[in-house]
């Protein structure tokens, strides 16, 4: 699948740059004697899923990724209550007493618990560093609610919705169907088009010229903010991860300039 082969690949990108920055930080002590190899511990994630079954087979694939490492558990209403216990007190503190002598090879790098949107606002872990939505949430406020689990702690977080043409064409019409009792009433009684029974044909066209407006001014936002997805990623790279990536980058002409904070 695609999908997840891009997440993957952004997860392995994430763990390398990381562990290339505190190298390079600890590069002038390594050959100390009394320099030890540390664990680093396991950056903590959230994806939301519609499903239960995508629950449990995406944290299964994700699980059998080498590189990166991951451990990934499922979290939905199907898990007994003393499973989900578990879930979180190990999730909210994973590995925070290694093993001595533990294989750095059997250290995951990421913990990931891959919940269900229904049943995934329960879970709290301040350390959260990424929120994935597998399918663009249902609302704004599902979207809102979702994205707010990740960087309670102050830290930077990221949050990634994954989507195609056609999911985009549902969110647009989930998004008009929210409006049209609200918004769209709202610029009619501006516009001087008060409905007051069944609407007369004058009043239906008004309605959808309404409409179709708002349909068209979303695609256009949505066209523009994909044009700038480039020169976004890599000002979130300069401001978040403090790598050498953007200066590395093919495109460093990218005009920057215009980017608001």
């Amino acid at each position: 699948m695609a999908q997840m082969h891009d997440l993957l690949a952004w997860l392995k990108g994430m763990h390398e740059r990381r562990v290339a920055r505190l190298a390079e930080q600890n590069e002038d002590s390594d050959s100390l004697p009394h320099k030890k190899q540390t664990l680093l511990p396991p950056i903590s994630g959230i994806i939301y899923v519609p499903l239960r079954a995508i629950s449990s087979d995406l944290a299964e694939k994700l699980s059998a990724s080498i590189n990166p490492k991951i451990k990934a558990v499922a979290y939905h209403a199907g898990l007994p209550a003393s499973d989900r216990a578990s879930i979180q007190t190990v999730w909210a503190a994973p590995f925070k007493n290694p093993s001595k002598g533990a294989d750095p090879s059997e250290h995951p790098a990421f913990y990931i618990v891959v919940a269900t949107n229904a049943f995934g606002m329960g879970i709290d872990n301040p350390h959260v560093r990424f929120v994935v939505h597998w399918t663009p949430p249902r609302s704004f406020e599902g979207f809102v609610q979702e994205s707010g689990r990740a960087g309670r702690d102050g830290r930077a977080a990221l949050s990634i919705v994954y989507y195609n043409p056609e999911a985009r064409e549902r969110v647009i019409e989930r998004i008009l169907r929210d409006c049209n009792a609200g918004m769209l009433d709202a610029k009619m009684i501006e516009a001087g088009v008060l409905v007051m029974g069944p609407p007369n044909a004058d009043q239906k066209r008004a309605y959808e010229a309404l409409s179709d407006d708002m349909k068209t001014k979303f695609r256009n936002r949505h066209a523009l903010l994909e044009s700038f997805e480039k020169v976004i990623r890599h000002e979130i790279i300069k401001e978040f991860s403090e790598d050498l990536e953007l200066e590395l980058s093919e495109d460093q002409d990218l005009n920057l300039k215009g980017i608001t904070r």
